[in-house]
């Protein structure tokens, strides 16, 4: 049984992986398309994607802020991931690492598709720097200390009491 899921910097974001170009855009999509959405491989969607049907997709107008990627979403109405609905996810991001700029899309994925859950921004909470390999990084129990944190609050044992 499966009680949270943890994603330190997921693989991500949905879609289309992101090339880093630099000033004034900063961030292009890569072209190949991520045909789950959030991977390659098949997922187990509701409505489940039959024969040759595909995943529409939608990127957003314009990004949250200047230092974030635009984010894709599937096109309304959409297909929602039922197997994930009934379990907590935190997604982690550190605050320097190439993931801080579009694991709000993962999120916001997740949203979407049914999928509840936190996306915890490191230095929000007071741990600043780290790069995306943080579990190496000086820093790292603090780290830990977050996602501990995040664990007790999800109640665990009184939800498996509760089953």
């Amino acid at each position: 049984m499966i009680k949270a899921l943890i994603a330190v910097e997921p693989s991500g974001p949905p879609v289309h992986d992101i090339e880093n170009t630099g000033a004034p855009d900063w961030f292009k999509d890569a072209e190949r398309t991520k045909t789950s959405g959030l991977a390659d491989v098949p997922l187990a969607y509701d409505p489940p994607l039959t024969g040759d049907a595909k995943l529409e997709f939608v990127r957003q107008d314009k990004a949250d802020r200047s230092d974030l990627v635009q984010c894709w979403l599937q096109k309304e109405p959409a297909h929602r991931l039922p197997s994930l609905t009934r379990i907590p996810v935190v997604i982690i991001s550190a605050e320097a690492s190439y993931h801080a700029a579009y694991d709000h899309c993962t999120a916001a994925y997740l949203n979407q598709a049914g999928v509840r859950n936190t996306h915890i921004r490191l230095a929000e909470f007071g741990v600043h720097g780290n790069g995306h390999m943080m579990m190496i990084e000086k820093n790292s129990v603090a780290i830990a200390g977050v996602i501990a944190q995040w664990l007790e609050r999800q109640h665990l044992r009184e939800r498996q009491a509760g089953r």
